[in-house]
């Protein structure tokens, strides 16, 4: 949480020193410093529209990864804030939802425009994709929530399909195409 805060706090120093008007951003902000998770925020940088909508963080690096919706690329920070990497999230009908990074030390993304939880490396190799659209078991249908368990559960919150959905690994699942559970230390 501190590493999020960090960094949303480096990019209001950095857009306040260029004399931007914070507005929307600083509220943001505030609600992220009282606990409330950053969810949608859009400004520029440099001239460029910035639509932040979902952060995931790897405890190991210490890297953010701040998905970008409206330009559909994740981009990458350190701890401070500092740029280091970015990359795109897919095609014209692409549109990720939000990222989450887990103890498998994968990006994984949820996206509305296929109706797919598509999986990255942490260098932004795309390595597997599942799922397909409907509102039948199984199917997705504007997934915008999703979570893990520690028993591998994964779990997401369809705003298209007003529902949520658990998914049950079977026993013979290949642990390589699974959403990684939460790191441990969330379970403190």
């Amino acid at each position: 949480m501190l590493v999020i805060a960090r960094t949303v706090a480096h990019l209001l120093r950095q857009l306040r020193d260029q004399g931007r008007d914070l507005g929307e951003l600083e509220l943001v902000r505030r609600a992220y410093d009282f606990g409330t998770p950053l969810h949608s925020a859009r400004f520029e940088v440099d001239g460029t529209p910035f639509h932040v909508h979902g952060i995931g963080v790897d405890p190991q690096t210490r890297r953010v990864f701040v998905n970008d919706r409206g330009n559909k690329r994740i981009q990458v920070f350190d701890e401070n804030g500092k740029f280091l990497d970015q990359w795109t999230t897919g095609g014209a009908t692409s549109d990720i939802h939000l990222i989450y990074v887990g103890s498998d030390r994968n990006v994984w993304g949820a996206d509305r425009g296929t109706s797919k939880i598509i999986k990255w490396d942490l260098n932004g190799n795309l390595l597997y994709s599942w799922g397909s659209f409907g509102d039948a078991p199984g199917q997705m249908f504007g997934v915008h929530g999703m979570s893990t368990d520690q028993e591998g559960n994964f779990y997401v919150a369809e705003v298209g399909g007003g529902r949520a959905q658990k998914f049950r690994p079977r026993p013979s699942a290949d642990p390589a195409l699974m959403v990684g559970k939460p790191f441990y230390s969330a379970w403190r």
